[in-house]
């Protein structure tokens, strides 16, 4: 079995204004093996463009990966 090309554990992406800390993502885990598709759903609001720009490495400044890890 291939290894897959993108692991994600325990992903956390937290904003860093420290007077109102709080997680825009919590707890993802996610496994992508070469030559499938995968789709990330969700509501409006539920960290589907936060878990890309994380992915990418483009978080704006406000925000950071406060745990967990991208491979």
């Amino acid at each position: 079995m291939a290894d897959p090309i993108l692991k994600i554990r325990d992903l956390e992406v937290a904003l860093t204004d420290e007077h109102n800390p709080r997680s825009l993502v919590r707890g993802l885990n996610l496994e992508i093996k070469p030559q499938s598709i995968t789709a990330l759903v969700g509501g409006s609001g539920s960290g589907k463009t936060t878990t890309g720009l994380s992915i990418l490495r483009l978080l704006p400044p406000a925000l950071r990966v406060a745990k967990g890890q991208i491979i």
